[in-house]
């Protein structure tokens, strides 16, 4: 079969790039299927996407003993995104052109915030994601996600042609109750809930190849976030003693943080090798969280407003709820933590299972 992925590939970030691949690997190994990406179409936008419990005063750019830092870890972010454009081409298979309709069998709309609803967000509100793929012969979705958007944030205008482009899918796939809330409210339509890509996904090849072309270093702990989201001084003060105190290198990946004694440029495998032998992690995101159960981190991962629909939902359904952190008290606690993974191991290989037999279910 002939079949396009609907994701957000382009996107400079990690957990967008491994779950599109790992999506990729996960139909190809089914069978003999041609898999390909397709762009997605811009729809209604409008203004600047601000999350929820954020403020464009948290924008702001400050001018302190940090700003050297700031400048060489930009000029490094600039060098990340070069090589995700290189990856993208050389792993994803991707061209410079964007193609937003392929003729295929069928289109998988997913994984990541492909369901979101805020006109604000970069692609705005595009029936395409909602399951409007006219190039294709079947429509179905992937673990598809409504992030830090609900049923409650469709604008009134788009209620109707959201829900008939759901109504028209072959089979809906979503990560998260609360998007599995959205699409029932919407269409009548209960989706099957599959937990993100990455998780089901090995990359045991991949991380092992990447492994041997590192020198890592001799102990450090990861800083896994968007871009100097973890500014809080109190925050700041208690990791960078925490670090002292073990020996340990604080690393900031995916993004920049200021005040971490390195930022990397990994390519996407790297990463993950980095995660893999890593002391321990402190994230606040959905795949940072996911990279660190999947090699059985030490992991503090702090919830926000912004990050409570998908991030809550994840650590409960994989069983890690344990390594939540609500208050900068708790840091220490949790990156001290070693939890037992024997539940999450045993949730995950159910999981596989099921993503398998989901995956039957389209036939491919």
């Amino acid at each position: 079969m002939k079949i396009d992925i609907l994701s957000m590939q382009r996107v400079y970030n990690y957990g967008s790039f491994l779950q599109a691949y790992g999506l990729k690997k996960l139909i190809e190994n089914k069978g003999n299927h041609t898999v390909s990406f397709i762009d997605i179409e811009q729809g209604d936008h409008e203004g600047v996407r601000v999350e929820k419990g954020t403020t464009l005063a948290d924008h702001k750019r400050t001018f302190d003993k940090y700003s050297f830092r700031r400048l060489i870890y930009k000029l490094r972010a600039d060098k990340r995104n070069q090589m995700f454009e290189e990856k993208r081409k050389s792993i994803l298979k991707l061209t410079d052109e964007i193609c937003t309709s392929i003729p295929c069998d069928m289109a998988i709309i997913g994984s990541d915030e492909v369901f979101n609803c805020n006109k604000a967000n970069p692609y705005g509100i595009s029936l395409q994601l909602f399951g409007k793929i006219d190039c294709a012969k079947k429509v179905a979705s992937y673990a598809a996600s409504c992030g830090y958007t609900d049923y409650g944030d469709v604008p009134k205008e788009y209620i109707k042609p959201i829900a008939d482009s759901l109504s028209g899918m072959e089979n809906i796939s979503v990560r998260d109750a609360n998007t599995a809330d959205f699409v029932e409210k919407l269409c009548g339509i209960k989706p099957v809930i599959n937990l993100d890509p990455v998780l089901m996904y090995n990359f045991s090849e991949e991380v092992a190849k990447a492994e041997k072309e590192i020198n890592f270093p001799k102990k450090y702990m990861v800083v896994y976030a968007y871009k100097n989201r973890f500014k809080d001084s109190e925050l700041i003060d208690t990791v960078k003693k925490y670090a002292k105190k073990n020996k340990m290198k604080i690393i900031s990946l995916g993004d920049s943080q200021y005040w971490a004694d390195d930022f990397k440029v990994l390519t996407p495998f790297e990463l993950l090798a980095y995660f893999k032998n890593a002391e321990c992690v402190l994230t606040d995101t959905f795949h940072g969280t996911i990279f660190s159960s999947k090699f059985h981190k030490r992991v503090g991962v702090v919830v926000r407003e912004s990050n409570k629909n998908k991030l809550l939902d994840l650590v409960n359904r994989v069983g890690i709820s344990d390594h939540l952190i609500y208050s900068n008290k708790e840091i220490v606690e949790k990156l001290d933590f070693v939890g037992d993974y024997s539940s999450f191991d045993s949730i995950i290989k159910e999981n596989r299972q099921k993503t398998q037999e989901y995956l039957d279910g389209l036939g491919l």
